[in-house]
């Protein structure tokens, strides 16, 4: 079919039966129908071209189609003649001409175009439609899943009246909302779940009366249980060396399950009454805190495995269970736990009656060399989180305790491929029992207990294993001037005014000067200010000399105050009568002012402290402010030689010993003044530190060694030689010498 066939409807058309205008006139209709309504007039014009060729399958010029529609040239409209001779050739637009009824065959073809148009028209609103269909049927592919359950399109669409649809619609949009509610409301639940656990609530420490409260509670009880426990321990151990001793093989057999029902009896009844020591040995490892209290209980739950074993596979002759060592395991740890509790009650018991402390503390900032010991006036703020923290055997304990595990239970196996499967329960408690040390709990806790007696009788407290690490660390201790010389030591021993100044003057200036230098002798001169009357003047450019002196200018004056060799140097004569040792000289304006003579007297107690720590090997290091107390001095009052003290220059000196803001948390605190119960302090915390590794070691190295010995006599086959009575003397002797060490 051609082209006006079967667009237009022509049926049967001649080429005579169409003209020009006709054809544009139907072109720019179906052209607007289409929606090309738009396009330029050349455009137009070249898609006319098109369709005039397409008909007339002849070239239309551009010239004939710019003048449509108005005047052809007569050359153009000649060769139109030419070409098609029975075209009949219409009256120009505007020309008013008589209409004439169309023939017959005319009118056919314009009704023919007519429906062509009517077709074209159907056509394309049968396309819009199908358009209109795919595009809402796709647009859902750019929408999310939510989007279009909300939209009902893509799988959610459905053919429904308008009023059914509006009322789901709006049941989905109530139902989004909501749902999208609940999600907002979980989003910020979470959100706030995660900040909370970024920014954790600041842990809040307790005062040291809570503390005392709490260390305090179960002292008695604990206390109290430990004596039936120590008892059963005792008859467990003979029971022990009594199976030890049986030859008869029959009598063993037949005595043997007697003995393995009092052992395994015993050591039930000692886990009951220990049963808190048993639960946080249990506890622990899930909180990820192995300990020897975890040790202890695993060596009594595999001895009671090995009684039952024994008891229902009858394999009495590989010897008695290790019971006794399992009870005397629990019962270290029950001793341990009292020395501990008992220790820290004393620590917090002193710290809570201490109102305004004496903070000991370890300055990093104050020597090149590294910390030293300093006290001042403080805060106790940290001082239970510092105490509380865990020392060098529970860090020790908390990594070897599961390796140890492991290996016994490797060990066993080893050994009851070569002894047989019935060995390996027996085999698995000798070695996990000489894992459990006696004295594991004692390691610390036993030399805190020790030093914490010492010390609260005078007065001072050390805060914990950290504590004690902080003096152990330091270089030395810093003594002040009332540490080697208290206030009741030094007295004034007369005065003497030299130059023509008022007394109260030279008082007042001398006064003024050495209480702003903060040395020992401020109380002195402070009561002599006083009962002259002076007033207290204000200091400016204040200047330590290394000389053994200071000065300063007051009211305009320039004063110095120092020794007699401090004032040789600065060019001020003395006379040869007032050459006097331990006596402050005085000078206004380069001119000798006043003497006054101070009485320096020691103590026994200073001087026992000095020897102390000398022999602990504790570095004194003398941050001293008073001029007059140099070396020599300390020698012939004291005594003792110095070689191991430090005297530092006047200027480090005023910075090791001035009183400032606290830096950093105390390592203790004192409530009493004296370099006697200073130095004890820092002896004790030194010992404890040296105590406790020396008693770690040696638990440490039984605990291997036994570990070794057990493995070869098993897997030898020698279950003689590693019976549990052996076993027991042998734990028992390592436990005697590290209490021992712990102890003195």
């Amino acid at each position: 079919m051609s082209f006006d066939e079967d667009i237009f409807g022509f049926d049967n058309m001649d080429d005579d039966d169409y003209s020009l205008e006709s054809i544009l006139a139907e072109y720019k209709g179906s052209a607007f129908i289409a929606g090309e309504s738009r396009l330029s007039k050349d455009e137009l014009e070249k898609q006319a071209r098109a369709i005039i060729e397409e008909y007339t399958h002849v070239s239309a010029p551009e010239t004939a189609l710019s003048e449509i529609p108005g005047e052809v040239p007569e050359q153009v409209a000649a060769e139109r003649t030419e070409a098609a001779p029975k075209k009949k050739v219409k009256p120009r637009r505007g020309e008013i001409v008589k209409k004439e009824p169309l023939p017959p065959k005319e009118r056919k073809a314009k009704s023919g175009i007519e429906k062509g148009i009517r077709e074209v028209e159907e056509k394309l609103q049968r396309v819009s439609e199908v358009e209109v269909k795919q595009s809402a049927m796709f647009s859902h592919r750019e929408l999310t899943e939510d989007e279009q359950e909300f939209f009902g399109v893509g799988k959610y669409s459905r053919d429904v009246p308008d009023e059914e649809l509006s009322a789901d619609a709006e049941k989905t949009i109530k139902k989004e909302r909501e749902r999208r509610e609940r999600k907002q409301k979980i989003k910020t639940k979470r959100a706030a779940e995660k900040v909370e656990d970024k920014e954790p609530v600041p842990h809040k420490e307790l005062s040291p009366t809570d503390a005392q409260r709490v260390y305090g509670s179960g002292i008695e009880s604990l206390r109290l249980r430990m004596i039936p426990v120590f008892i059963l321990c005792i008859i467990m151990t003979y029971v022990t060396f009594a199976s030890d001793k049986l030859v008869n093989l029959n009598a063993a057999i037949s005595d043997g399950f007697l003995h393995n029902i009092v052992l395994g009896g015993g050591l039930l009844i000692v886990m009951l009454i220990a049963l808190d020591i048993v639960v946080m040995g249990v506890m622990n490892p899930f909180r990820g805190k192995f300990g020897a209290e975890t040790l202890a209980v695993a060596s009594g739950v595999f001895a009671l495995a090995d009684v039952i074993s024994q008891t229902v596979f009858g394999t009495v002759e590989f010897g008695a269970p290790y019971c006794a060592a399992a009870a005397f395991s629990i019962f270290g740890a029950m001793w341990g736990t009292l020395k501990g509790r008992k220790a820290f009650n004393l620590t917090f018991k002193m710290a809570a009656q201490t109102k305004v402390p004496t903070v000991v503390s370890a300055e990093w900032e104050k020597a090149d060399e590294g910390a030293v010991i300093t006290k001042n006036l403080g805060s106790a703020k940290g001082f239970v989180d510092k105490s509380t923290e865990r020392d060098a055997a529970e860090a020790a304990y908390n990594r070897l305790a599961p390796i140890l595990l492991a290996a016994a239970v490797v060990f066993a196996g080893v050994c009851a491929r070569m002894n047989g499967k019935e060995a390996f329960v027996h085999c698995l408690s000798g070695l996990t029992a000489v894992t459990a040390a006696f004295g594991a709990l004692m390691i610390f806790n036993q030399p805190f207990f020790v030093a914490v007696k010492s010390i609260f009788n005078h007065g001072a407290a050390i805060a914990g294993w950290k504590g004690a690490c902080d003096m152990k660390r330091a270089v030395g201790m810093v003594v002040k001037d009332l540490d080697i010389f208290p206030e009741n030591c030094m007295t004034l021993n007369g005065l003497k005014i030299v130059a023509p100044i008022s007394e109260e003057k030279v008082i007042a200036y001398t006064g003024s000067l050495v209480v702003a230098s903060g040395a020992g002798t401020s109380k002195i001169f402070a009561e002599l200010m006083r009962e002259y009357a002076c007033s207290l003047y204000r200091v400016e450019e204040f200047s330590c000399y290394e000389s053994g002196g200071i000065g300063a200018y007051i009211k305009g004056s320039k004063v110095w105050v120092g020794s007699s060799a401090f004032m040789n140097l600065m060019g001020i004569r003395l006379p040869q009568n007032l050459d006097i040792k331990n006596a402050i000289f005085s000078a206004i304006d380069g001119e000798l002012a006043g003497v006054f003579i101070i009485n320096y007297l020691p103590s026994d107690a200073v001087q026992s402290a000095l020897i102390n720590m000398l022999h602990s090997k504790i570095t004194p290091i003398f941050a001293i402010r008073d001029f007059n107390v140099n070396p020599t001095l300390i020698r012939n009052k004291f005594k003792i030689p110095l070689a191991e003290g430090e005297f530092t220059t006047f200027a480090a000196r005023y910075e090791l010993s001035q009183s400032g803001e606290q830096n950093g948390v105390p390592a203790a605190i004192m409530s009493r003044e004296g370099i006697n119960h200073y130095a004890e302090l820092v002896r004790c915390g030194r010992r404890i530190v040296s105590a406790t590794k020396f008693a770690l070691g040696i638990t440490l190295a039984g605990t291997f060694i036994g570990m070794i010995l057990m493995l070869l006599m098993f897997a030898g086959g020698s279950f003689v030689a590693a019976s549990a009575a052996h076993l027991l003397t042998y734990m028992l002797l390592w436990a005697i010498s590290g209490y021992l060490i712990a102890t003195f």
